[in-house]
This record gives structure tokens, sequence and C-alpha cells, in this order.
């Protein structure tokens, strides 16, 4: 049993710091998040998102319309790439700085959402860049608020403190972790999975299965962790099938 194999001696650590709003419905509560915003006296914020995400999934119709009506305006950055890289975080940065942006939202997969991290850090950084920030040349203290709208099953970045970019002239693909990037808000909502094509359902629900094996077999594994791995592995395995076959199925995507 995988349990016999915990340091009891290991004394480990919850730590939840994002407000996450989980279910069928979820992208609603854009509107108290937009109130939260503004009643920090946030008036410009800075989308990141790919070309399709914030589109297909309909998370962008229901964000825009609160947008007006609330007076935040935006600007959106849609050069995200899977794998993303420094000179993308880089150029996005320049956009929301310029912008005068003073919140990030991030909507997609952990690419979008994990630039969204990286570009929070550096409008807080004026004379730092995203190659510094990956290799550490600095150790960030601060960022401004995050808003991750989850649209995939897999990475869990849209409720964590990691980033990864690659920096491509070097062949490295670093990760960073920092308290300063948990997403003030997060929105995990089945209605934006509909049309997650079929290899992106499969694989990023793999990608899920990774993360929790990960979790339940490290040498630093806990109770908690074990616990949340087997849970997820048997609920993928019930309704990763449905989910392929019928897309369009809520309670599956859930």
């Amino acid at each position: 049993m995988i349990e016999n194999k915990i340091d009891i001696y290991n004394v480990f650590e919850l730590r939840s710091k994002t407000t996450c709003y989980f279910g069928v419905g979820a992208i609603n509560k854009i509107k108290e998040i937009s109130d939260a915003l503004k009643g920090l006296g946030i008036n410009k914020v800075i989308v990141i998102t790919d070309e399709i995400a914030y589109k297909v999934t309909g998370a962008w119709e229901a964000i825009e319309p609160v947008f007006v009506e609330k007076g935040i305006d935006y600007i959106i950055y849609t050069k995200v790439t899977p794998n993303p890289t420094v000179e993308q975080i880089d150029e996005a940065t320049k956009i929301g700085k310029e912008f005068g942006a003073t919140a990030v939202i991030g909507i997609g997969g952990g690419s979008p959402i994990d630039v969204a991290k990286s570009v929070a850090i550096l409008i807080e950084y004026k004379d730092k860049n995203a190659t510094e920030l990956y290799e550490q040349k600095f150790i960030p203290e601060k960022a401004v608020p995050i808003i991750a709208i989850n649209t995939t099953h897999g990475t869990g970045t849209e409720v964590d403190r990691f980033a990864v970019a690659s920096i491509l002239d070097k062949h490295y693909k670093p990760a960073i972790a920092y308290d300063c990037i948990y997403p003030m808000f997060a929105i995990d909502d089945p209605q934006l999975m509909k049309t997650l094509p079929y290899n992106q359902t499969k694989f990023t629900s793999i990608d899920a299965i990774n993360h929790v094996t990960e979790a339940a077999t490290t040498l630093v594994a806990s109770p908690y962790s074990i616990l949340l791995a087997k849970e997820t592995i048997r609920l993928i395995t019930k309704y990763l099938p449905q989910a392929l076959a019928h897309p369009d199925d809520l309670f599956a995507r859930y």
C-alpha cells in the first residue's frame, strides 16, 4: 500500500490561496470577480489567451459584457502557443504595461494561464524580463492580481503557484514557483469545456492522471495527496470515455 511508505515525521502543509468557483455556470461569477477588482481600484486588465480558446468556449461572450457594464477596460493578447516562450511573455508584458493594466486575466489551459502568471509578476517589476524571471535572476515577492479561467481538464495551474515557459535559444524549459502567483480567483466551468477537441480532452485528462500519480508517489507524499490521487483516477477512468463519446455531456465534463 502506498500509505505504508508515508514518512509520518514529514510535516506537510496545505495551502488554499485561490477562491475557485467550480460548477456549471461558474463563469457567471465573473460579475462578482469584476466587483472585487473594482473594489481594489482596478479599471484596466490585460486578457491573456490563444487565438481560439477565449472565443469557442463561450468564455469571452460571458466576460466582455460584464467588463463593459462594470467599466473595466481591457486589451487582449492572443499569441500564446502550447509550450509558451519567454518572448511571448515579454511581448504580452510590454502590451500590458503600455495599456496600464493592473490585473491579468488568463483564459485557456496551462499555457495561457502560465503566461498570465508570468506577466502579472513582470508588470510589477519594470526593469526585469521573462528570461531573468525563469532563470531565477531575481526572486519576485509581488504580482498584480491574477484571474484564471480554465478551459481544459489537465494542469491545475488555475489554483497553484507554478508556471512554466520555454527559453528556446537555450533549449530550456524551466518552472517557477512563487506564492505571489496564486490566482486571486479561478473559474472551472464544465460549460467552457464542451468544445474541447477529442484529443485535447483525452490528453489533458491523462495529464491530470500523471500529475496525481506524481503527487501520490513522491517521497513527500501525504495522506491528502494520496486520497486526492485515488479519487481523481477513479473519476477519470469512469467519466473520460463518456466525455469522449458525448462531448456535450456536462455531467461527464464535471
